[in-house]
């Protein structure tokens, strides 16, 4: 897939696969709108990354707030004008134990990042 010159929004970007993603969006010439719940995480991103500033703008956004992630377009939008594609590595994980030992919060948590986030 050709990724130069083509803005990608990454969700999950502050760590683990989402931010090895954007460094590697990033280094085949894509922009990127680094999108995390961890500010700490985004920063870390952003002090691994040496390249143009212009390329790696970072949004803290809680993914299951519906009101800031129906901000978040128009502050991609100002950054980089547009989005050719959006990837969403976002994710949590339980304790493995049976889903019968979930109690519903825990259960509401999990679907409201890794489905409806």
């Amino acid at each position: 897939m050709k990724v130069a010159d083509k803005v990608f929004v990454v969700t999950g970007a502050g760590g683990g696969i989402g931010g090895e993603l954007v460094l590697e969006l990033l280094h085949r010439g894509a922009r990127v709108a680094a999108v995390d719940l961890r500010p700490e995480g985004l920063e870390r991103l952003a002090s691994r990354y040496d390249g143009p500033s212009d390329s790696l703008s970072t949004h803290a956004v809680d993914i299951t707030d519906k009101a800031a992630v129906a901000k978040l377009p128009a502050g991609v939008i100002k950054c980089h004008g547009s989005v050719d594609g959006l990837v969403n590595c976002a994710g949590i994980i339980q304790p493995f134990v049976r889903v019968n030992d979930l109690d519903y919060e825990a259960i509401d948590r999990v679907m409201n990042v890794n489905f409806y986030g």
